[in-house]
């Protein structure tokens, strides 16, 4: 029988980690640099040793804090504290501003990320995964820039722009999980 496993009760992952609960505020934007990795490894070998306690054949897999929106953060979304999550917020106002979109590993969201990676795998120390979180794909991705309705509306009104938009982020996940 293959590993398996499962979490039974809070859907809001994001509430699992104590260090969260200061970006969790309801409309709090929240920038890279609030957020101390650190300050989350407790957190991170809490759930180990939690999922350690279960006795079930599944593995616990560590992954930057879940709660970020990270994909979209990439892209230049501001994100912001909404209670139980973080979500994303559209800034993109007309297509032709998608041809000025650009993705960078220099990109301070990107470094955090990376920074979650390294100190997890130290943390690790082989005792259990290091992954990724769900990265939201490129409908989404491209939905949460511009909103969810002109997301469609550009996608019929624009389909060569939106092509090229949806490209870009499908060679930015490439980056991100070839690196």
């Amino acid at each position: 029988m293959p590993p398996v496993s499962f979490r039974i009760g809070d859907y809001f992952i994001a509430t699992h980690y104590k260090a969260a609960k200061n970006l969790l505020v309801k409309g709090k934007i929240i920038t890279p640099d609030m957020i101390d990795v650190d300050s989350f490894l407790e957190d991170f070998e809490r759930q180990y040793n939690e999922a350690c306690s279960l006795g079930q054949s599944g593995f616990w897999t560590a992954e930057p804090y879940t709660g970020i929106p990270w994909m979209e953060a990439f892209w230049g979304c501001e994100i912001a504290g909404n209670g139980e999550s973080i979500v994303p917020r559209p800034f993109v106002r007309t297509p032709g501003d998608l041809d000025n979109l650009r993705f960078s590993m220099d990109n301070l969201w990107v470094k955090k990320y990376f920074e979650f990676i390294i100190k997890l795998n130290d943390l690790s120390a082989g005792h259990f995964p290091v992954g990724a979180p769900i990265l939201r794909g490129q409908g989404d991705t491209s939905g949460a820039l511009m909103g969810q309705t002109e997301f469609i509306y550009a996608l019929y009104e624009e389909p060569d722009r939106i092509k090229k938009l949806l490209y870009k982020i499908s060679d930015s996940f490439l980056k991100i999980y070839l690196m």
